[in-house]
């Protein structure tokens, strides 16, 4: 949904061309659009609903040719299936979200206004994204991807989200409302920035050759709603929906058959025909249209079509940046040409076919051959119920044919047992699984191969984090964005700092002044092991590199090596700021508890680049100055002030030799 105040009226085009004129031709249009998407698209459902069968264990569908439909045997009776793809689907979402995405807002410019509206943006962000359960959106996103190729991130404002209060209800400012004897009251949303992952059944793209999303000169989204939810967001809608939603069902034949995959008895008998029609129970297609801005429409346009009604048509309701649309696309590969993108679980379908194929070969094998058989020459005059499994049994026969005997069990050839092996490496190929190395180079600690073990096997998902890391940090700038339209009223935010403790602040859009761009370290994203970081932190303290015991025990504890890493960033930051304040032309407060060896280690360099030499000489000397007394406190802080210390030959120290006592000291006659 997009706004609680949807209008149905036309804008006013900007200049004019050839876009629909009137309420019916734009539900003519839309209509006419989505309807042409699923036919060019219908060739993707195919392979979606593949890839999702084959990932659920449901390996024995088939393709019926004439009817161009995929069809699921009507038995309960399931053949053997070692399903190689769901393990493999799963150790992959295993690694990629062993660490999950941390976003990180940039600054403007080095302006103390702005680094701290970038801190707040950084709180308010982090704060929504406990407070709306990002983490299990992204893993939907991240599934979706890797089972389809392609999948999609939605972000939009939500009017009926976050938090409300309540107020009176009545006539006029005076004349209460009274219900029941108690004054009626209703509930105002403050509203909230909603996230949904989206799977590719929902996207229909105006050219399937053009990659990005944001190129696109139209993208339009079909989702389900229920009849209750429309009419609360489109209350001109009501009473026109509960008929069409009852006589007609817009699902696609493969979405169908995605739903019947839901479980084995589903898929097997299909569901159920639900015949309670109702508000809540009954669900309509709703198309929702984004226009790109163009010459007709400077701002964009959105409409949203319900059956064969107009929801709402307007301008875009936010600026969602660069990517233009409220929409983020992630794919597990690309090619570098197409909108749909292959998943790896497409190429890996023939492979787990064959396999299982083979495996229902060898146990059907297996079940012929193991059953006991007996070899009876004809005319033995054994009856059918003589041989059992009694001990000491006697069996009569004619004595002038051969007596009965077992048939040998032959064993599989070669070549099926290896079938089965080199289909299991193939399979590894295909999908960039490879084997961990157990041959290291000598001389290695148990920490670095740890890490070269890790490397190796997460060599295949280091272009998939890189994309899914531009994602999130896509996402995260179209929710800044919204943020800083739609946070008003001053929101309460949770933040966490060190050691668990927890702090409220309250912020709104003034705070955050448009910071937003967001950053997200890649290398950050990568999966560690705790048992690795714990051994590189056991070597980092036998090699005395880390000394403070609390310290060690402090990152020890989650082999969290970054504890130590930013609390020696965190004392480089003033320093960086006081030299933006320097390239402005103010000199910055010197105080006896700043942190003055790294002052002056971080200047001094700094004082060495080419853009200090191109500061105008009054800055220079404010620079120098600066560097200067931060250099006076280090000298007060070392012994004798940092004047040179005779040395002395303790040896000699009580013999004629030792040091002779200066002038004016006691025992030597001189003045005093």
């Amino acid at each position: 949904m997009l706004q609680k105040d949807a209008s149905t009226k036309i804008p006013r085009k900007d200049f004019k061309g050839d876009l629909p004129k009137n309420e019916d031709g734009w539900i003519k249009y839309v209509n006419d659009l989505h309807d042409q998407g699923i036919n060019v698209r219908q060739k993707y459902e195919l392979s979606w609903t593949l890839n999702h069968a084959y990932a659920k264990g449901y390996q024995d569908i088939v393709f019926n040719y004439k009817t161009g439909r995929i069809e699921v045997p009507k038995t309960m009776a399931r053949p053997l299936t070692v399903n190689k793809i769901g393990s493999f689907l799963d150790a992959r979402l295993s690694k990629l979200t062993k660490q999950r995405p941390i976003p990180r807002v940039i600054p403007s410019t080095g302006d103390n206004e702005d680094v701290n509206a970038a801190k707040y943006s950084d709180h308010v962000l982090m704060h929504l994204w406990r407070k709306t359960e990002i983490e299990a959106e992204y893993e939907s996103y991240i599934m979706m991807g890797l089972t389809y190729g392609t999948s999609f991130m939605r972000v939009l404002w939500d009017p009926f989200g976050g938090d409300y209060f309540k107020r009176a209800t009545g006539r006029d400012e005076e004349i209460l409302e009274i219900q029941d004897g108690a004054i009626k009251e209703e509930k105002i949303f403050l509203g909230e920035v909603s996230t949904k992952a989206i799977s590719p059944f929902s996207m229909i793209p105006a050219n399937e050759n053009i990659r990005e999303i944001k190129d696109q000169p139209w993208i339009m989204e079909r989702t389900f709603h229920s009849v209750s939810d429309l009419e609360k967001f489109y209350p001109h809608l009501r009473g026109k929906l509960l008929g069409k939603a009852k006589n007609r069902s817009e699902r696609t034949d493969y979405e169908g058959v995605i739903a019947r995959l839901g479980s084995p008895v589903s898929s097997a008998i299909g569901s159920a025909i639900f015949n309670v029609h109702d508000s809540i129970n009954d669900e309509v297609l709703c198309k929702k249209l984004w226009i790109k801005p163009n010459s007709q429409y400077e701002n964009g346009l959105v409409v949203i079509v319900v059956g064969d009604q107009l929801a709402h048509i307007g301008p875009f309701p936010h600026d969602y940046g660069p990517n233009i649309y409220p929409y983020v696309k992630f794919t597990e590969r690309t090619d570098g040409v197409h909108f749909w993108e292959q998943a790896t679980v497409e190429r890996l379908l023939s492979i787990q076919k064959a396999y299982n194929r083979l495996k229902q070969k060898k146990l059907k094998n297996i079940y012929l051959m193991s059953a006991g058989k007996w070899l009876i020459a004809k005319g033995s005059q054994i009856a059918e119920d003589s041989l059992t499994d009694e001990e000491g049994e006697v069996i009569e026969y004619n004595s002038s044919v051969n007596p009965p005997t077992q048939a040998g069990l032959a064993p599989l050839p070669n070549y099926a047992v290896e079938m089965a092996r080199e289909l299991t490496s193939d399979f590894r190929t295909v999908s960039g699984q490879s084997d961990t190395p157990t041959n290291l180079p000598p001389g290695v600690t148990a920490s670095v191969a740890m890490e070269t073990l890790a490397e190796l096997s997460d060599e295949i998902i280091n272009p998939i984090l890189k994309r899914l890391s531009r994602c999130m940090a896509r996402v995260a700038k179209a929710q800044l964005l919204i943020m800083n339209e739609e946070y008003i009223e001053p929101r309460k935010v949770a933040i966490i700092g060190e050691g668990n403790s927890y702090g409220v602040q309250y912020i709104s859009a003034a705070d955050l002044k448009h910071n937003t761009d967001v950053h997200i370290e890649v290398e950050s994203m990568f999966p560690s092991f705790r048992g690795n970081k714990q051994q590189r932190l056991l070597e980092l303290w036998d090699r005395r590199i880390i000394t403070d015991p609390a310290t060690f025990l402090k990152a020890y504890r989650f082999g969290n090596l970054d504890e130590i890493l930013s609390e020696i960033e965190e004392t480089d930051d003033p320093v960086w700021l006081d030299i933006a304040q320097l390239k402005k032309g103010k000199m910055p407060e010197i105080t006896p508890w700043q942190n003055h060896m790294a002052y002056f280690k971080i200047i001094s360099k700094w004082v060495q680049t080419p853009e200090f030499m191109g500061l105008i000489p009054e800055r220079k000397q404010m620079t120098l100055d600066l560097l200067q007394g931060h250099l006076r406190f280090l000298l007060q802080s070392l012994p004798n002030r940092g004047a040179e210390t005779p040395q002395t030959n303790q040896a000699a120290v009580g013999t004629p030799f030792g040091p002779q006592k200066t002038a004016g000291s006691p025992g030597t006659g001189g003045p005093t």
